[in-house]
């Protein structure tokens, strides 16, 4: 083989070897499960969150710290004061929460995105 042919053959190679160079086709489930912050709503996106993470301590009779979390408008009350948000970004002067440590990404984008919607139910 010349180098002519050698060069013809790298190009081709290099050509159909990019095909797969995106990452919807090298990593599949990452793309089935973005993070969806769209259209946020206390009933689909945020209560299945406050349902998991935070009713165990503050959905008791004796909620800690006195702070319910069992209803809508209790979320909001705590989401409109300021709370909610500073303490599931671990903000300074807030205590994280959860207390097992911070929610993942994805959750607390949620969250703030639904207090910067204006908390649709």
């Amino acid at each position: 083989m010349n180098g002519r042919s050698l060069l013809i053959m790298f190009f081709c190679f290099t050509l159909v070897s990019c095909y797969y160079d995106k990452e919807e086709y090298l990593y599949p489930d990452d793309f089935a499960n973005i993070c969806d912050t769209t259209n946020t709503t206390y009933t689909k996106d945020i209560a299945p969150i406050i349902d998991q993470y935070c009713v165990s301590c503050h959905g008791t009779s004796s909620p800690k710290a006195g702070i319910s979390l069992t209803s809508y408008n209790e979320v909001k009350s705590v989401a409109q004061s300021g709370k909610l948000k500073g303490v599931i970004n671990g903000e300074p002067g807030y205590s994280k929460m959860p207390p097992s440590g911070l929610l993942d990404e994805c959750k607390r984008n949620k969250i703030n995105n639904w207090i910067n919607q204006n908390m649709p139910q």
